[in-house]
């Protein structure tokens, strides 16, 4: 799939000032350009650039004999942006720089370190593998290196399988990257594209129900080894969405535990834990949201008002309830000075809490028709 004017200016905002002569230019399979040349050197001048020269040589090497009319092949642009080595690592010889690989298998030694700039124009998410694709773009750059991915987000197609923003941000971030960036180009009208200007790890609300192409780019900070757990964890995240598990005794070793709730949560799940004797904690006792129930007794234990939490000699609260945000929410009103409280019971669930924000991420990245927080989108000028 190839890239359409306005998604190039984009490219062109992403690496002003940016120099990638220095290294290779990798990029995932070939692109094509849908615009002439003339159009493309136009929207190098309306971002005062000059575009790299190209002798004749090269550019009927680069075209393929092809006319300099739309549709373009990719490399064109990649030259006049400076690129010196260009390697498209493809399955198939698309082009004259042609390094044949599958993407779903580890780069070899050879490229590893050697890129300035890795460009995946709508090809990655398409890789079955995909965290070897993302590792394999990950180490294929030089530190000081920018990456850009493109890829398509249909909400008109709820099953639509494409990347993630937030799973790019946290695969990138856990592995040496920064300065990251994300625009969304409206494919039916080329004069709209978004920048998103909020916290790029929550969801990225769109002012259409259309088709955008979303172009995420980063750069290399530092050489790290590349490491697939943010990947792993997030689909881990999806596959156990909506289960329900109690807290080992053992990682309440050394603390002292209070538990809110005395309902059928704390009968399905945690009955048996105030008993606990060699889990090595020591126990508190029961807190409830249910007025009726204080100064009652449980399993031997008396069921006090939550608020005496706030002077309770406590480490760490036991959530037996279903309504876990809710409970969560008023302990954070009511441990505001004793924090390490709240980061030990987060810490308990955290998987509850990150499942529950990846679910909404995954619906409303698909499915929002509006701008819901206009703050977080600016509209740029094509």
């Amino acid at each position: 799939m190839g890239l359409r004017i306005h998604e190039v200016r984009t490219v062109l905002d992403i690496c002003k000032g940016r120099d990638i002569s220095g290294g290779m230019t990798v990029t995932f399979g070939t692109q094509t350009i849908q615009a002439s040349y003339s159009e493309l050197a136009v929207a190098f001048f309306e971002k005062g650039l000059l575009p790299a020269p190209v002798s004749e040589e090269e550019m009927e090497l680069l075209s393929q004999g092809r006319p300099l009319s739309a549709p373009l092949e990719g490399n064109i642009f990649l030259k006049m942006m400076g690129a010196g080595e260009i390697v498209n690592l493809d399955v198939l010889p698309h082009s004259p720089f042609a390094y044949i690989h599958d993407l779903g298998k580890p780069i070899p030694e050879e490229l590893k370190g050697k890129a300035r700039f890795v460009f995946d124009g709508t090809t990655g998410y398409h890789v079955m593998d995909r965290c070897t694709a993302l590792c394999n773009a990950a180490n294929l750059l030089q530190v000081g290196g920018i990456l850009i991915h493109t890829f398509t987000m249909n909400p008109l197609s709820p099953t639509f399988n494409s990347f993630n923003p937030q799973l790019l941000l946290r695969f990138y971030e856990t592995n040496g990257f920064g300065n990251f960036q994300l625009h969304a180009a409206d494919r039916g009208h080329t004069n709209s594209v978004y920048k998103a200007c909020g916290d790029l790890h929550h969801s990225t609300y769109l002012p259409d129900l259309t088709r955008y192409v979303y172009i995420f780019s980063a750069t290399k900070e530092e050489d790290v080894p590349v490491t697939t757990d943010s990947l792993e964890w997030q689909y881990e995240l999806h596959r156990c969405a909506g289960s329900e598990e109690s807290v080992d005794p053992a990682r309440l070793a050394g603390k002292t535990v209070a538990i809110w709730g005395t309902g059928g949560n704390y009968a399905d799940n945690y009955a048996g834990l105030p008993a606990s004797k060699d889990a090595g904690f020591d126990f508190w006792g029961f807190v409830d949201g249910d007025s009726g129930k204080w100064g009652s007794e449980v399993d031997g234990h008396v069921v006090r008002d939550p608020a005496s939490l706030r002077h309770a000699d406590v480490d760490v609260v036991v959530i037996a309830s279903w309504a876990r945000e809710e409970i969560f929410d008023a302990l954070s009103s009511i441990l505001q000075s004793k924090p390490e409280v709240l980061a030990n019971t987060y810490g308990l669930y955290r998987g509850f809490f990150e499942r529950k924000k990846l679910i909404k991420t995954l619906q409303m990245s698909r499915l929002s028709n509006s701008v819901i927080e206009p703050h977080t989108l600016k509209g740029l000028a094509g």
